[in-house]
């Protein structure tokens, strides 16, 4: 059976190097972008609440963190981070903003569909460091296929469950109508 490709969710397990490139990919992409002015007028509208006294969460499915980047405070991310690291042996979450993520994939993961084979083997790849565990590291987002972390799905009904107010702010156009992964575009 074919390898269902780098956004299925057994890929960095059956294919790290490959699953790896792909978050080498997006997250060099988005070091790169900046907040656009919903990410900013979010985030002005969430200090100006907060002065008031007003709770103000944002839930967003992003995976970017541009909200934290526009300076939001109190953000749940209900697909994870790109910018986060879980062990696929003790299940350790990390923050991690090193670019590249590790030296094996310095100048890796380039998107031209010629592109040749990385020549990197799984141990060259992002180990864990919590407490010498050193199993090997995927990103902390949720793959196509998953399923949503229960405890952030918890979070975001007790906060819809308790706000007066909800926004619902929209992509311009449908995900799979987007010219790239990550344009960084209202």
């Amino acid at each position: 059976m074919a390898s269902p490709g780098p956004g299925h969710p057994w890929c960095v397990q059956s294919e790290p190097v490959q699953g790896m490139g792909v978050l080498t990919l997006l997250r060099e992409v988005m070091l790169r972008k900046s907040p656009n002015p919903a990410h900013l007028a979010i985030a002005e509208c969430e200090a100006r609440l907060q002065r008031q006294g007003r709770r103000v969460t944002v839930i967003t499915q992003n995976i970017n963190e541009l909200h934290y980047c526009a300076r939001s405070t109190n953000v749940l991310e209900i697909h994870g981070s790109l910018f986060k690291t879980s062990c696929m042996s003790c299940g350790n979450v990390a923050v991690s903003h090193k670019s590249p993520i590790c030296a094996a994939l310095e100048g890796k993961g380039a998107p031209e569909p010629n592109t040749s084979d990385a020549q990197i083997t799984p141990h060259h790849l992002p180990r864990c460091e919590q407490g010498g565990c050193s199993g090997p590291l995927r990103p902390d987002v949720v793959w196509f296929g998953e399923t949503l972390d229960s405890d952030i799905l918890t979070r975001v009904e007790e906060e819809l469950d308790r706000c007066d107010l909800c926004l619902v702010v929209p992509l311009p156009r449908p995900l799979w109508d987007h010219p790239a992964p990550c344009t960084g575009t209202p």
